[in-house]
């Protein structure tokens, strides 16, 4: 069995893929997609799906880590130009729905944007899209290893529990995947989001209803309501994230091997002649700084560990969301972010500690030749 494993520019955003073919028993490509956004230009990412995809081409499953803007804005035009059987996302109550849109209306997202209304409400958002005549794709959910449903029978959606196989959910032949897995785990930051709920009630004067549609304070608030709610956010340690979904791509097993492509004929030089293990770690904007949480998604992939050959440094190389634990892994290490961004992506903290552990950081951003290409043979 083989797979093409890609991450392609697309500036400070996220937008991996991977395409698998198996000629024994079907010619069909499985192609998965692990986010799809960017937060510096979307036409970057639509540009990659065309380059990537024939128009009405199968997507069998978009894996989305987390619903900030640079990961999902791309979403849309993926829906229209693609055929998308599959949506996979985190699940948030609706408190967490409220942070979340509240954080992209405060990084100038549009309230009528298709972020916002996946974000509110997933299935009108994708029925929005029905214009497009194409069968609606499946939306799955994976929860919290702590998520008690107490939603009244509300949420018609899937639901799957971190730490599933999906494979099975993606394609029902087992013999296309022949061992191979998808397992996703979504981490939940509950003190954060409660943490900034106490704090918008105590500035703004509201109780737990009215928190519930904060975004209304946001878009009709006076500047002084806006720059209240803007003190919060920022008074807040990392980013407004509260649900950050990860992703192990691999077998059950240590057995064959991937390969790195690159245009970039110096990066020959030190990375051809190295082969890795098959499977790959993507972390989204996972926030591995803090040594329990990066013990905590070593324990939830423990099985699967010594598999890792390639893993997404977390939110674009940024030194909070680093753990240098990361290093000790004999893997590739990748990291998208954008050449003029203001975040200072990725730290030089990082590139050091992965330089001096002789690991040699791939940085994709917005250049095309900056694409990284693995051939995964399993």
């Amino acid at each position: 069995m083989k797979m093409i494993r890609s991450f392609l520019p697309v500036g400070q955003g996220a937008f991996c893929c991977e395409q698998i073919q198996s000629a024994s028993f079907s010619n069909e490509t499985i192609n998965i997609v692990y986010d799809c956004g960017s937060s510096t230009d979307v036409e970057l990412v639509k540009k990659q799906i065309k380059a990537t995809f024939m128009e009405d081409e199968p997507i069998h499953a978009v894996f989305i880590s987390h619903l900030h803007d640079d990961h999902i804005n791309g979403l849309e035009f993926l829906l229209e130009y693609c055929c998308v059987k599959n949506i996979i996302f985190p699940l948030t109550t609706n408190i967490e729905k409220a942070i979340l849109v509240l954080n992209n209306l405060i990084n100038g997202v549009n309230q009528d944007s298709f972020a916002v209304s996946f974000i509110k409400d997933p299935s009108l958002a994708l029925e929005n899209k029905a214009k497009y005549n194409k069968q609606l794709p499946h939306l799955i959910q994976i929860s919290p290893e702590d998520y008690i449903a107490n939603d009244n029978g509300q949420n018609t959606l899937s639901t799957v529990n971190s730490g599933e196989n999906l494979s099975c959910y993606i394609c029902d032949d087992e013999r296309i995947f022949n061992h191979w897995m998808y397992i996703p785990f979504n981490f939940r930051y509950k003190d954060r989001t409660q943490q900034l709920t106490e704090k918008l009630q105590q500035v703004l004067r509201i109780n737990d209803d009215e928190i519930l549609s904060v975004e209304n304070l946001w878009i009709k608030g006076t500047p002084e309501i806006k720059n209240k709610i803007r003190a919060v956010y920022k008074s807040l340690p990392g980013s407004l994230n509260t649900n950050s979904m990860t992703l192990y791509s691999g077998t059950s097993r240590c057995s064959g091997f991937q390969c790195f492509l690159h245009s970039y004929p110096c990066f020959r030089v030190c990375c051809d002649c190295c082969c890795k293990n098959v499977g790959c770690l993507y972390t989204g904007d996972y926030e591995a700084g803090k040594t329990t949480n990066f013990i905590e998604l070593k324990e939830r992939y423990i099985k699967y560990w010594d598999n890792i050959g390639c893993i997404q440094i977390p939110h674009h190389g940024s030194k909070k969301d680093y753990n240098k634990n990361f290093s000790s892994l004999d893997a590739y290490f990748i990291i998208f972010a954008g050449q003029n961004n203001k975040y200072n992506h990725p730290h030089p903290y990082v590139i050091r500690d992965l330089m001096f552990n002789k690991h040699y950081p791939l940085v994709v951003t917005e250049e095309n030749k900056s694409a990284i290409h693995f051939v995964v043979d399993y």
